[in-house]
């Protein structure tokens, strides 16, 4: 069974738009030079401000869209700089840039422009002209391959090339949502569930529900050791934290242990996290056990949740 998702998290959709700037640094106001200058700075520890760059007089541009500056003359040509537009003269068209991340094509790994050409389907590379923007779609597929990059790369990080460190935490918390999708996908795709539905729809639903990045994730992974055949070790060998892990031990119920016991000892662990998440977890399946094959089990969640209801109205106390 092939199953296709397109999933958000954003409570609004986002107004900013994703471009990419091709570089010469030959012809450029930005030199090579300069760039290895505020490169140097920025690992010996001073962090940059703002960047100027002249990127051209478009009624487009605002202030908070992205910038993803590509090195087209070095080898390997590749993404090269990261920021975010903070002030932008139309009338000039030069652009403030708030620097995210700095590549050296000499010293770092570099997301490639054939890595850009083989993922961003539809982007007219052989056109002159040097500032692209991209579709939703060719957006969201950029940010995906980006995460995967900086979650591979981590350890170039200084002295050979300089990121904004919160925002490396972001990309890689992001990074690690896009592998439990992938992996929970992986792992109930050929499973249907009491209602004749695909598995993965209550994993996805559980998921999206969570507040935090980590019950997203958790969510999406809470089902998967419990009802495939992966094991607590294909799921760590993925870069999950003890955090998640331990919050999925708690909600992988043994089914030698009574169902309220396993209740039980989730809400006596304290981890707000699996409780969150199992709270989540009994919402939809009431949500869909209220008519179809997953009717039979409705008494059993409608306990459970007031069992956990009741056992944090009691911790409030």
């Amino acid at each position: 069974m092939n199953v296709e998702f397109k999933m958000s998290f954003s409570k609004e959709k986002s107004v900013e738009k994703t471009m990419l700037l091709m570089w010469k640094p030959s012809k450029a106001s930005c030199t090579l030079e300069k760039f290895e200058e505020i490169l140097a700075d920025w690992t010996d520890g001073w962090t940059p401000e703002q960047m100027q760059w002249q990127v051209g007089k478009n009624e487009a541009i605002k202030n908070g869209d992205w910038l993803y500056v590509v090195d087209t003359t070095s080898n390997p040509q590749g993404v090269a700089m990261v920021g975010q537009i903070d002030d932008y003269n139309k009338r000039s068209g030069i652009a403030s840039i708030e620097l995210k991340a700095m590549f050296h094509p000499d010293r770092s790994p570099m997301l490639t422009i054939d890595e850009l050409k083989a993922h961003l389907k539809g982007v007219e590379w052989g056109e002159k002209k040097t500032l692209k923007c991209l579709t939703d779609k060719q957006a969201e597929r950029l940010g995906k391959i980006w995460r995967a990059f900086i979650a591979n790369n981590r350890d170039v990080f200084k002295p050979r090339a300089a990121i904004c460190e919160e925002w490396l935490e972001e990309q890689q918390q992001a990074s690690l949502i896009d592998k439990a999708i992938a992996l929970a996908v992986e792992a109930h795709s050929s499973d249907i569930d009491l209602d004749g539905n695909p598995t993965i729809l209550h994993a996805l639903s559980v998921g999206m529900a969570g507040k935090s990045d980590n019950e997203k994730i958790v969510g999406f992974l809470h089902d998967v050791v419990e009802d495939t055949e992966y094991t607590f070790d294909d799921i760590a060998k993925e870069g999950f934290d003890e955090e998640t892990m331990e919050a999925l031990h708690l909600l992988t119920h043994d089914k030698v242990i009574p169902y309220m016991e396993y209740i039980a000892k989730i809400c006596n662990s304290g981890n707000t996290t699996a409780i969150n998440v199992k709270l989540n977890d009994l919402h939809h399946n009431l949500k869909r056990g209220s008519e179809g094959g997953h009717l039979q089990f409705a008494d059993k969640h409608n306990n459970a949740l007031r069992y956990i209801n009741e056992h944090l109205s009691r911790e409030k106390k």
